[in-house]
């Protein structure tokens, strides 16, 4: 497992890593999972692409609901797929709470409602952030307590959870992990931690990059 900072060479040793051991690339990244964005995410480049097999870059439409939950199974599924064929997995991303996740276990939350998620969702999209965080002060005062009025996705999050099953998010964060993978997948960490001026340097010049690129076309 690939960790590092942002603009750290994470891909590049990756893909190095790869070709060494006859591995398979899978993403790490909270972000480069979403398709149509891959300038802004700083996805690999079509050459890079090629270099390597890559798994789980570019599979969900930016309007789909996708979390860490979400990610773990499928990043589980990918890494037994390898290892049944004699390949190494090689996860590579900078979204710490993946690798966390991955490695430690994720709290057992019940799914959601789907009504009722649409809803939240709905009230995320039309009320104004502060109006959106009374409602939530006002269904779990214990997880508001936790959360900042911006941020508007912890909160519809835990207003969806409060909702479908009556109990604060609090509650089932406070349950033991369930492990992800089984007992006899050990996972090495390795942290790609360059000088932080060389660090600084490459992500101003991948910002120009970015912008050069069509980043704003992309947005837009």
């Amino acid at each position: 497992y690939i960790i590092g900072t942002t603009a750290s060479g994470k891909s590049a040793m990756a893909i190095d890593t790869a070709q060494r051991l006859g591995g398979v690339i899978i993403n790490a990244d909270s972000m480069q999972v979403y398709r149509g964005v891959n300038i802004i995410t700083a996805c690999p480049s079509p050459l890079e692409f090629s270099q390597a097999q890559h798994k789980l870059y570019n599979i969900i439409s930016p309007a789909d609901n996708f979390n860490v939950n979400d990610w773990c199974k499928l990043a589980k599924d990918e890494i037994m797929q390898c290892l049944a064929h004699n390949q190494v997995p090689i996860l590579c991303g900078g979204t710490g709470f993946y690798a966390l996740s991955l490695l430690q276990g994720i709290s057992p939350i019940p799914d959601v409602d789907m009504e009722i998620r649409n809803q939240v969702r709905q009230l995320q999209q039309t009320l104004p952030s502060k109006d959106f965080y009374e409602l939530l002060k006002n269904e779990d005062t214990q997880m508001a307590e936790k959360l900042n009025m911006g941020d508007t996705q912890r909160i519809a999050r835990a207003l969806e959870v409060v909702r479908s099953t009556g109990k604060s998010l609090v509650y089932f964060q406070s349950l033991p992990p369930q492990k992800i993978l089984p007992p006899e997948v050990n996972i090495l960490l390795v942290a790609n931690l360059p000088n932080r001026q060389v660090v600084y340097d490459k992500i101003n010049l991948r910002v120009e990059n970015m912008f050069n690129n069509g980043a704003v076309a992309e947005v837009k």
